[in-house]
């Protein structure tokens, strides 16, 4: 993806809604976070989207983003689901009575798998990847961090 001013607002687009979005990081006067809407980023000359990076995703977030993948790891037990965090690039949620699971990868891939460990096609996928997104956390390859659009929060303390 090249640095243009059109796949910024593409890329821009995908938080919609959400408050993310910081109008000048170098000017403090208007450095706050407001909601990110279609029109209102564009006449300014430095905005900056301020994301979470995955790996400070919330066990309550990553159940929520399970649910979207894998409903079918919540139909029969709806509680007693835990947050495999043992993995150094990613997170497992999983229930011990299910043989699904799904991880979250933190480059912002999701993925379900069954008992084997292997991967399995889910039309669900993306919509988790889109409540990434929805929840504020960063769903990148990294270039969007090299070309400034994107601060992660633990990166401008």
């Amino acid at each position: 993806m090249d640095n243009t001013i059109e796949n910024k607002a593409k890329f821009f687009g995908l938080y919609t809604g959400q408050k993310v979005l910081i109008r000048n990081i170098e000017d403090p006067q208007y450095n706050d976070l407001i909601v990110l809407s279609e029109f209102n980023y564009s006449g300014w000359s430095n905005p900056v989207l301020y994301l979470s990076p995955l790996s400070s995703i919330t066990d309550e977030d990553a159940i929520e983003v399970a649910k979207i993948a894998c409903p079918m790891l919540f139909h029969t037990y709806s509680k007693g689901h835990i947050v495999d965090r043992s993995e150094k690039d990613w997170l497992t949620v999983k229930h011990d009575r299910n043989i699904k699971s799904v991880d979250i990868d933190f480059d912002g891939y999701v993925c379900v798998c069954n008992e084997d460990l292997n991967y399995e096609r889910n039309p669900y996928v993306f919509q988790a990847i889109r409540k990434l997104q929805e929840l504020g956390y960063y769903v990148g390859d990294g270039t969007e961090i090299d070309y400034g659009w994107v601060k992660l929060k633990e990166q401008t303390k």
